[in-house]
């Protein structure tokens, strides 16, 4: 089993599934890739039998089905305008100025844009400008 780095340690990735699915995996049958290298694995059937993977990227994992009575372990992705406090306090409009984005910025956007980056191959800045652009943000 293929395991991605960052869903090895959280509650609310890999261990979270063993929890919601009532099973512990041996240590000596987990490997520990870094981000996206499961998927490349799992379509080369070298290293991972079984790979756990995010099905929130669209395009990596559309022939991987999820099993049977599959639980919800992640939470969906929440786009939000994080800030140092003392930015906050500093800089009092940001708030106003980072709703109506942080409003139009849905989880389904953010998917398909992170699609465009990690399956389409685009830069992130050119995916980022041209959505902004599209939604009126930025000429």
């Amino acid at each position: 089993m293929c395991v991605e780095s960052e869903s090895q340690s959280r509650d609310d990735g890999f261990p979270g599934v063993e929890k919601a699915y009532a099973f512990n995996l041996p240590n000596t049958s987990e490997y520990l890739l870094d981000t996206a290298v499961v998927h490349t694995e799992l379509s080369w059937g070298g290293t991972c039998n079984f790979g756990e993977v995010y099905d929130r990227w669209p395009g990596r994992v559309a022939e991987i089905p999820g099993g049977p009575g599959r639980q919800e372990v992640l939470p969906d992705p929440q786009p939000g305008a994080l800030r140092p406090k003392r930015c906050g306090e500093k800089y009092r409009g940001l708030e106003a100025l980072f709703k109506p984005i942080c409003d139009n910025l849905t989880a389904e956007t953010l998917l398909a844009l992170n699609k465009e980056v990690s399956v389409d191959g685009k830069k992130p800045r050119a995916v980022a400008e041209e959505w902004m652009r599209s939604e009126g943000f930025v000429n």
